[in-house]
């Protein structure tokens, strides 16, 4: 069966195919009888307008993409709701993939002809930056890597990550704990390389000399199996660390059932905090401490970034708030107490 066209549709209702468009875009006036002629029209045939044309012309798609490196981090799928919930009321829709570093990605990319983007990775690198920028495509970025320069054509979300590893810092100091793990999401191999630094990496590796009298970072990722076995390696071999802090709530998770297969107890033994408040952190025995970026306040300020780049080619930076929601994976408790 072909597809119903702006033609059928104007040959039936007897009108011409400049009158079915007005109708259709609601932006010219129409006299009150051809209009109901055309929806009536419309109704019969189950048209619907070819938007794909319908954006050539405009020379827009109403579309927009997110880019993460961190499709498993739940915190994204979560966010994106909130965006899409937003966007669909203005008549856009957004999308979401995994971003890759390179220019046969980036050519897909512009090929799809997107009206904006939002980018939140730590793996992109200076070069694909600029070749965003310099493609004139409304964008924003998510502050993830703090090895590279912002062109100023691009705006910036600084959603705390620094801020917020600062506060786990702090408060595992609070807890008296002074041998610490930071257990970031990548898996790192003696010939790896991790591209970008990671603002909560950033924060942990100026702290850690003034904080702790021994610390360790760990790159294994969300692979169980291997974060189970370098915490017991670490922990016999190296140093019986108290206290650890995550990069976000999934690797926290993994590091707390690792734990209690080893025999190690948090909070008694361990202190653990993670980051994004995702639903893991409260559900498990004990619940985990973690930092909170309200997700409503995060897509209304992305998108309000993007409009005014759209609306006023207006560039600006905004940071978000961050707040540490303590919970019972790192507080204290002596040994003898949690034993009565």
């Amino acid at each position: 069966m072909s597809r119903v066209t702006r033609k059928d549709v104007a040959k039936l209702a007897g009108v011409s195919e400049t009158i079915v468009s007005y109708v259709v875009n609601d932006n010219r006036y129409v006299e009150a009888e051809k209009k109901s002629r055309v929806l009536s029209a419309i109704e019969e045939l189950n048209y619907v307008p070819n938007n794909i044309a319908r954006s050539l012309s405009k020379k827009e798609t109403n579309h927009y993409l997110f880019m993460t490196d961190d499709l498993d981090n739940d915190y994204f799928t979560s966010l994106l709701a909130e965006m899409e919930s937003v966007l669909i009321e203005q008549d856009f829709f957004i999308s979401l993939c995994k971003y890759r570093d390179n220019n046969s990605f980036l050519n897909q990319v512009f090929a799809r002809q997107f009206d904006g983007l939002f980018i939140s990775t730590s793996e992109i690198s200076q070069a694909s930056l600029n070749r965003i920028s310099n493609m004139g495509i409304p964008t924003v970025y998510v502050l993830r890597n703090m090895k590279i320069t912002i062109p100023d054509n691009i705006s910036v979300l600084n959603p705390g990550l620094y801020m917020g590893a600062e506060k786990c810092i702090h408060h595992m100091c609070e807890q008296e704990r002074k041998r610490i793990l930071f257990l970031d999401r990548f898996v790192k191999s003696a010939n790896d390389e991790i591209k970008g630094v990671d603002p909560r990496l950033q924060a942990f590796n100026n702290w850690k000399e003034q904080c702790f009298v021994w610390s360790k970072i760990v790159h294994t990722g969300n692979d169980y199996s291997l974060l189970k076995k370098n915490l017991s390696d670490i922990y016999r071999d190296e140093a019986k660390f108290d206290g650890i802090i995550a990069i976000n709530d999934k690797v926290a998770v993994l590091a707390l059932r690792s734990l209690q297969d080893l025999g190690i107890r948090v909070p008694e033994d361990v202190s653990i905090v993670g980051y994004d408040n995702n639903f893991l952190s409260g559900i498990f025995d004990p619940s985990i401490t973690t930092v909170n970026v309200s997700k409503t306040a995060y897509a209304e300020k992305i998108i309000s970034l993007m409009k005014d780049l759209k609306d006023r080619e207006e560039v600006k930076r905004i940071r978000l708030p961050v707040d540490l929601i303590v919970r019972n994976s790192s507080l204290r408790r002596e040994k003898n107490e949690s034993e009565n």
